[in-house]
């Protein structure tokens, strides 16, 4: 992936991530801190976040198309620094403490990511699919000229 469709994605996926993310902090709350109160600095801290987490996706890039094994290499890669990177970050802003806590954050992240990867896949499905249907009706009105 070249520098530009990086960036393109990483805007594409930042909200993709933060809804997951509000969505995960208010499911983890509900259950494992009920009495727990949202003020604005979370709100931003989540923002911040959520920046962190799409940070990762630069292991993707590069100046030549990947192989299937180097996208599949690259995608281990990205899921183990995400998990990195936001058990990190997660425990300096405090969204958790202890080694369960940890664990259940760790899932949460890992739920977070599969859920960004398929509302991207789909997504990308429906893209490739519109521009295939558009292509098979050029080559239909191609013939029908000749």
């Amino acid at each position: 992936m070249d520098f530009i469709t990086i960036l393109n994605k990483m805007v594409r996926q930042y909200f993709i991530i933060l809804a997951g993310t509000i969505i995960a902090a208010t499911v983890y709350c509900t259950f494992l801190m009920s009495d727990a109160v949202i003020t604005i600095d979370y709100l931003w801290w989540i923002l911040l976040f959520c920046a962190l987490a799409d940070l990762p996706i630069f292991v993707y890039y590069s100046r030549e198309e990947l192989t299937k094994k180097q996208w599949n290499i690259r995608t281990i890669l990205h899921t183990i620094l995400l998990e990195i990177v936001l058990l990190f970050a997660g425990k300096m802003l405090g969204m958790y403490q202890g080694i369960y806590d940890g664990s259940i954050f760790a899932i949460i992240i890992l739920l977070i990511d599969v859920l960004v990867r398929v509302m991207t896949y789909t997504k990308d499905w429906k893209m490739a699919d519109d521009i295939n249907q558009k292509l098979r009706e050029r080559k239909g009105k191609s013939y029908e000229e000749k």
